[in-house]
């Protein structure tokens, strides 16, 4: 998977401070979320 390679790369690269593990954990935390939201709004679009 590209995605989870270019984001584990893009990790590593950024410097070992609190900024760039928030980032990264804010990219990471993201991608669920927004998923989800899209499922919830398929299944709402469904049910109708």
């Amino acid at each position: 998977m590209k995605l989870t390679q270019s984001l584990s790369e893009s990790f590593v690269l950024q410097p070992k401070g609190e900024e760039g593990i928030v980032i990264g954990f804010m990219m990471f935390a993201t991608w669920p979320i927004a998923l989800l939201l899209l499922v919830l709004g398929l299944v709402m679009l469904g049910r109708r």
